[in-house]
Protein backbone atom coordinates (compact mmCIF):
# COMPACT_ATOMS: atom_id res chain seq x y z
CA UNK A 1 0.00 0.00 0.00
CA UNK A 2 1.30 3.44 -0.99
CA UNK A 3 0.09 6.93 -0.11
CA UNK A 4 0.44 9.99 -2.34
CA UNK A 5 -0.15 13.52 -1.04
CA UNK A 6 -1.62 16.00 -3.51
CA UNK A 7 -1.46 19.72 -2.81
CA UNK A 8 -2.14 21.18 -6.27
CA UNK A 9 -5.44 21.33 -8.11
CA UNK A 10 -3.72 20.50 -11.41
CA UNK A 11 -2.87 17.06 -10.04
CA UNK A 12 -6.50 16.51 -9.02
CA UNK A 13 -7.69 16.84 -12.59
CA UNK A 14 -5.60 13.77 -13.45
CA UNK A 15 -7.42 11.91 -10.65
CA UNK A 16 -10.88 12.71 -12.00
CA UNK A 17 -11.63 9.29 -13.62
CA UNK A 18 -10.56 7.33 -10.51
CA UNK A 19 -12.33 9.74 -8.15
CA UNK A 20 -15.58 9.45 -10.08
CA UNK A 21 -15.17 5.67 -10.30
CA UNK A 22 -14.87 5.41 -6.51
CA UNK A 23 -17.80 7.82 -6.01
CA UNK A 24 -20.04 5.51 -8.03
CA UNK A 25 -18.64 2.26 -6.60
CA UNK A 26 -19.08 3.35 -2.97
CA UNK A 27 -22.22 5.45 -3.43
CA UNK A 28 -20.60 8.63 -2.12
CA UNK A 29 -22.65 11.49 -0.76
CA UNK A 30 -22.68 14.67 -2.83
CA UNK A 31 -20.21 16.37 -0.44
CA UNK A 32 -17.44 13.91 -1.43
CA UNK A 33 -18.09 13.88 -5.16
CA UNK A 34 -15.40 15.16 -7.48
CA UNK A 35 -17.33 18.11 -8.96
CA UNK A 36 -18.40 19.35 -5.52
CA UNK A 37 -14.85 19.17 -4.16
CA UNK A 38 -13.44 21.01 -7.18
CA UNK A 39 -15.96 23.82 -6.57
CA UNK A 40 -14.89 23.93 -2.91
CA UNK A 41 -11.24 24.22 -3.91
CA UNK A 42 -11.99 26.92 -6.49
CA UNK A 43 -13.91 28.96 -3.92
CA UNK A 44 -11.28 29.30 -1.22
CA UNK A 45 -7.51 29.23 -0.81
CA UNK A 46 -7.05 25.90 1.00
CA UNK A 47 -3.74 24.35 1.98
CA UNK A 48 -4.55 21.10 0.19
CA UNK A 49 -3.43 17.79 1.67
CA UNK A 50 -5.43 15.26 -0.34
CA UNK A 51 -4.45 11.67 0.39
CA UNK A 52 -4.54 9.08 -2.39
CA UNK A 53 -4.08 5.47 -1.34
CA UNK A 54 -2.87 2.83 -3.81
CA UNK A 55 -3.00 -0.94 -3.37
CA UNK A 56 -0.12 -3.27 -4.19
CA UNK A 57 -1.09 -3.32 -7.87
CA UNK A 58 -0.93 0.52 -7.96
CA UNK A 59 -4.69 0.88 -8.28
CA UNK A 60 -6.29 3.78 -6.39
CA UNK A 61 -8.47 2.40 -3.59
CA UNK A 62 -8.98 5.45 -1.34
CA UNK A 63 -9.16 9.22 -1.63
CA UNK A 64 -9.26 11.43 1.47
CA UNK A 65 -10.18 15.04 0.51
CA UNK A 66 -8.32 16.84 3.31
CA UNK A 67 -6.67 20.18 3.93
CA UNK A 68 -4.10 21.30 6.49
CA UNK A 69 -4.82 23.99 9.08
CA UNK A 70 -2.63 24.74 12.12
CA UNK A 71 -0.79 21.49 11.29
CA UNK A 72 -3.98 19.43 11.69
CA UNK A 73 -5.77 17.67 8.85
CA UNK A 74 -9.51 18.23 8.29
CA UNK A 75 -11.98 17.34 5.58
CA UNK A 76 -12.32 20.06 2.95
CA UNK A 77 -15.19 22.42 3.81
CA UNK A 78 -16.20 20.29 6.81
CA UNK A 79 -17.82 23.35 8.40
CA UNK A 80 -20.45 23.42 5.65
CA UNK A 81 -20.41 19.86 4.26
CA UNK A 82 -23.06 18.02 6.23
CA UNK A 83 -21.61 14.60 5.45
CA UNK A 84 -17.89 13.91 5.12
CA UNK A 85 -16.36 10.59 4.19
CA UNK A 86 -13.28 8.72 3.17
CA UNK A 87 -13.88 7.68 -0.42
CA UNK A 88 -13.37 3.93 -0.73
CA UNK A 89 -13.08 1.05 1.78
CA UNK A 90 -11.67 1.92 5.20
CA UNK A 91 -10.63 -1.49 6.52
CA UNK A 92 -6.89 -0.79 6.12
CA UNK A 93 -7.10 2.80 7.36
CA UNK A 94 -6.77 2.09 11.06
CA UNK A 95 -5.01 3.87 13.91
CA UNK A 96 -1.55 2.67 12.88
CA UNK A 97 -2.08 4.03 9.36
CA UNK A 98 -2.87 7.51 10.69
CA UNK A 99 -0.12 7.39 13.32
CA UNK A 100 2.42 6.72 10.56
CA UNK A 101 0.95 9.45 8.35
CA UNK A 102 1.13 12.02 11.17
CA UNK A 103 4.67 11.06 12.15
CA UNK A 104 6.05 11.08 8.59
CA UNK A 105 4.52 14.47 7.82
CA UNK A 106 5.20 16.10 11.18
CA UNK A 107 1.50 16.76 11.79
CA UNK A 108 -0.23 17.40 15.12
CA UNK A 109 -3.27 15.29 14.35
CA UNK A 110 -6.17 14.45 12.06
CA UNK A 111 -9.87 15.12 12.70
CA UNK A 112 -12.69 13.55 10.66
CA UNK A 113 -15.99 15.41 11.17
CA UNK A 114 -19.50 14.44 10.09
CA UNK A 115 -18.93 10.72 9.50
CA UNK A 116 -21.83 8.32 9.11
CA UNK A 117 -19.50 5.40 9.82
CA UNK A 118 -16.73 6.07 12.40
CA UNK A 119 -13.15 5.06 11.68
CA UNK A 120 -11.94 1.88 13.35
CA UNK A 121 -9.70 2.24 16.44
CA UNK A 122 -9.72 6.04 16.47
CA UNK A 123 -11.21 8.10 19.30
CA UNK A 124 -14.83 8.70 18.33
CA UNK A 125 -17.86 10.55 19.66
CA UNK A 126 -21.36 11.29 18.40
CA UNK A 127 -21.17 14.81 17.01
CA UNK A 128 -24.62 15.39 15.52
CA UNK A 129 -27.67 13.77 13.98
CA UNK A 130 -29.13 13.87 10.50
CA UNK A 131 -32.45 12.84 9.00
CA UNK A 132 -34.02 11.79 5.71
CA UNK A 133 -37.21 10.58 4.00
CA UNK A 134 -37.80 8.26 1.06
CA UNK A 135 -41.03 9.20 -0.71
CA UNK A 136 -42.87 7.70 -3.68
CA UNK A 137 -44.13 9.59 -6.71
CA UNK A 138 -47.72 10.75 -6.30
CA UNK A 139 -50.25 13.15 -7.78
CA UNK A 140 -52.15 13.08 -4.48
CA UNK A 141 -49.75 14.75 -2.07
CA UNK A 142 -49.28 14.04 0.86
CA UNK A 143 -50.52 10.45 0.41
CA UNK A 144 -46.90 9.37 -0.07
CA UNK A 145 -46.18 10.18 3.60
CA UNK A 146 -47.29 6.66 4.44
CA UNK A 147 -45.45 6.68 7.78
CA UNK A 148 -47.78 9.46 9.02
CA UNK A 149 -51.31 9.02 10.34
CA UNK A 150 -54.19 10.89 8.69
CA UNK A 151 -54.16 13.94 11.00
CA UNK A 152 -50.40 14.38 10.43
CA UNK A 153 -50.78 14.23 6.65
CA UNK A 154 -53.69 16.65 6.90
CA UNK A 155 -51.45 19.12 8.72
CA UNK A 156 -49.08 19.20 5.71
CA UNK A 157 -52.03 19.92 3.41
CA UNK A 158 -53.30 22.67 5.70
CA UNK A 159 -49.95 24.44 5.67
CA UNK A 160 -49.95 24.48 1.86
CA UNK A 161 -53.55 25.62 1.60
CA UNK A 162 -53.42 28.26 4.30
CA UNK A 163 -51.14 30.70 2.50
CA UNK A 164 -51.53 32.37 -0.88
CA UNK A 165 -47.90 31.98 -1.93
CA UNK A 166 -46.20 30.82 -5.10
CA UNK A 167 -43.47 28.19 -5.09
CA UNK A 168 -40.77 28.04 -7.75
CA UNK A 169 -37.80 25.75 -8.43
CA UNK A 170 -34.93 27.65 -10.08
CA UNK A 171 -32.23 25.85 -12.08
CA UNK A 172 -29.30 26.96 -14.20
CA UNK A 173 -29.28 28.63 -16.76
CA UNK A 174 -31.95 30.82 -15.13
CA UNK A 175 -30.48 33.94 -13.56
CA UNK A 176 -28.98 33.44 -10.13
CA UNK A 177 -31.09 35.57 -7.69
CA UNK A 178 -28.16 37.34 -6.05
CA UNK A 179 -29.95 40.47 -4.82
CA UNK A 180 -32.80 38.46 -3.26
CA UNK A 181 -30.32 36.20 -1.48
CA UNK A 182 -28.46 39.22 -0.09
CA UNK A 183 -31.68 40.85 1.13
CA UNK A 184 -32.92 37.78 3.02
CA UNK A 185 -29.46 36.97 4.34
CA UNK A 186 -29.03 40.50 5.72
CA UNK A 187 -32.50 40.36 7.27
CA UNK A 188 -31.61 37.14 9.11
CA UNK A 189 -28.33 38.62 10.35
CA UNK A 190 -30.08 41.80 11.55
CA UNK A 191 -32.58 39.68 13.51
CA UNK A 192 -29.69 37.90 15.22
CA UNK A 193 -30.65 34.41 14.06
CA UNK A 194 -27.50 34.09 11.95
CA UNK A 195 -23.94 35.32 12.70
CA UNK A 196 -22.33 38.27 10.94
CA UNK A 197 -20.24 35.96 8.73
CA UNK A 198 -23.26 33.94 7.55
CA UNK A 199 -23.12 33.30 3.78
CA UNK A 200 -19.83 35.15 3.36
CA UNK A 201 -18.19 35.75 -0.02
CA UNK A 202 -16.55 32.34 0.00
CA UNK A 203 -19.91 30.58 0.44
CA UNK A 204 -21.57 32.70 -2.25
CA UNK A 205 -18.79 31.85 -4.71
CA UNK A 206 -19.19 28.15 -3.85
CA UNK A 207 -22.98 28.25 -4.19
CA UNK A 208 -22.78 30.01 -7.58
CA UNK A 209 -20.24 27.46 -8.81
CA UNK A 210 -22.45 24.53 -7.76
CA UNK A 211 -25.47 26.25 -9.34
CA UNK A 212 -23.68 26.60 -12.69
CA UNK A 213 -22.78 22.90 -12.56
CA UNK A 214 -26.44 21.99 -11.97
CA UNK A 215 -25.48 20.40 -8.67
CA UNK A 216 -27.43 23.03 -6.74
CA UNK A 217 -31.02 24.13 -7.35
CA UNK A 218 -33.01 26.82 -5.59
CA UNK A 219 -36.43 26.46 -3.95
CA UNK A 220 -38.12 29.88 -3.68
CA UNK A 221 -41.41 31.15 -2.20
CA UNK A 222 -42.93 34.45 -3.35
CA UNK A 223 -46.00 36.40 -2.32
CA UNK A 224 -48.66 37.97 -4.58
CA UNK A 225 -46.44 41.01 -5.19
CA UNK A 226 -43.59 38.76 -6.38
CA UNK A 227 -41.55 39.48 -3.26
CA UNK A 228 -39.28 36.59 -2.29
CA UNK A 229 -40.00 35.34 1.21
CA UNK A 230 -37.83 32.22 1.49
CA UNK A 231 -35.03 30.49 -0.40
CA UNK A 232 -33.55 27.05 0.13
CA UNK A 233 -30.36 25.88 -1.53
CA UNK A 234 -30.90 22.23 -2.40
CA UNK A 235 -28.12 19.93 -3.63
CA UNK A 236 -29.26 17.38 -6.20
CA UNK A 237 -27.62 13.99 -6.69
CA UNK A 238 -29.52 11.53 -8.88
CA UNK A 239 -32.78 10.98 -6.96
CA UNK A 240 -31.54 12.49 -3.69
CA UNK A 241 -32.19 16.10 -2.68
CA UNK A 242 -30.21 17.62 0.20
CA UNK A 243 -31.83 20.59 1.99
CA UNK A 244 -28.53 22.38 2.55
CA UNK A 245 -29.05 26.05 3.50
CA UNK A 246 -32.32 27.84 4.29
CA UNK A 247 -32.94 31.60 4.06
CA UNK A 248 -36.26 33.08 5.16
CA UNK A 249 -37.93 36.29 6.29
CA UNK A 250 -39.64 36.64 9.66
CA UNK A 251 -42.94 35.15 8.51
CA UNK A 252 -44.73 32.38 10.35
CA UNK A 253 -44.30 28.88 8.82
CA UNK A 254 -42.56 30.24 5.72
CA UNK A 255 -39.55 27.90 5.81
CA UNK A 256 -41.59 24.75 6.39
CA UNK A 257 -43.98 25.93 3.63
CA UNK A 258 -40.98 26.12 1.29
CA UNK A 259 -39.80 22.62 2.25
CA UNK A 260 -43.26 21.07 1.86
CA UNK A 261 -43.82 22.79 -1.49
CA UNK A 262 -40.50 21.55 -2.81
CA UNK A 263 -41.20 17.96 -1.75
CA UNK A 264 -44.68 18.13 -3.30
CA UNK A 265 -43.39 19.45 -6.62
CA UNK A 266 -40.60 16.89 -6.88
CA UNK A 267 -42.73 13.87 -5.95
CA UNK A 268 -45.34 14.82 -8.52
CA UNK A 269 -42.65 13.95 -11.08
CA UNK A 270 -40.68 11.09 -9.47
CA UNK A 271 -39.91 9.12 -6.34
CA UNK A 272 -37.04 10.63 -4.39
CA UNK A 273 -35.02 10.76 -1.20
CA UNK A 274 -35.09 14.02 0.78
CA UNK A 275 -32.14 14.52 3.09
CA UNK A 276 -32.48 17.18 5.80
CA UNK A 277 -28.73 16.97 6.57
CA UNK A 278 -27.28 17.89 9.97
CA UNK A 279 -29.42 18.95 12.90
CA UNK A 280 -32.73 17.47 14.05
CA UNK A 281 -34.74 20.69 14.06
CA UNK A 282 -38.06 20.46 15.87
CA UNK A 283 -40.15 21.99 13.07
CA UNK A 284 -38.88 19.35 10.62
CA UNK A 285 -39.18 16.54 13.12
CA UNK A 286 -42.73 17.50 14.09
CA UNK A 287 -43.96 17.92 10.51
CA UNK A 288 -42.08 15.26 8.55
CA UNK A 289 -41.14 12.63 11.18
CA UNK A 290 -38.02 11.67 9.20
CA UNK A 291 -35.66 8.75 9.78
CA UNK A 292 -32.73 9.74 12.01
CA UNK A 293 -29.13 8.57 12.08
CA UNK A 294 -26.10 9.65 14.11
CA UNK A 295 -23.05 11.44 12.78
CA UNK A 296 -19.64 10.91 14.34
CA UNK A 297 -16.27 12.59 14.72
CA UNK A 298 -13.22 10.31 14.72
CA UNK A 299 -9.80 11.73 15.52
CA UNK A 300 -6.19 11.03 16.37
CA UNK A 301 -4.12 13.75 18.04
CA UNK A 302 -0.44 13.17 18.74
CA UNK A 303 -0.36 15.06 22.05
CA UNK A 304 -2.21 13.18 24.78
CA UNK A 305 -2.93 16.45 26.61
CA UNK A 306 -4.42 18.15 23.54
CA UNK A 307 -6.37 14.97 22.73
CA UNK A 308 -7.82 14.98 26.25
CA UNK A 309 -8.70 18.69 26.11
CA UNK A 310 -10.31 18.30 22.69
CA UNK A 311 -12.45 15.39 23.95
CA UNK A 312 -13.43 17.39 27.05
CA UNK A 313 -14.37 20.45 24.98
CA UNK A 314 -16.50 18.38 22.60
CA UNK A 315 -18.21 16.63 25.52
CA UNK A 316 -19.16 19.99 27.08
CA UNK A 317 -20.49 21.19 23.70
CA UNK A 318 -22.71 18.13 23.36
CA UNK A 319 -24.15 18.58 26.85
CA UNK A 320 -24.95 22.23 26.13
CA UNK A 321 -26.61 21.44 22.78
Amino acid sequence: MRVQIINKKSKLIELSPDWKRLNILYNSKIFSCYDYIISVIDSKNYNLFILVVFDNSERIINILPMHKKNNFLFFLNCEHSDYCEIIGPTQCLDKSFFQTLIKQNNLRGIIFNNLIIPISNLNTFNSNNCSFLNLKKTKKFPSNFTHLVYRQRRRLSRILNKYNYTHQIIKYPENFPQSVINDIKNDMISRGIRPENFMDNYMLILIKSLYKKNILIISRVKDKREKSLAISFVLEQDKTFYFWIDLFLNISMINIYNNISFIKDITEVKSAKFDFCRGIYNYKKQNFYPNEIELHTSFFIKSKLISYLYSLYQNIKRKLR
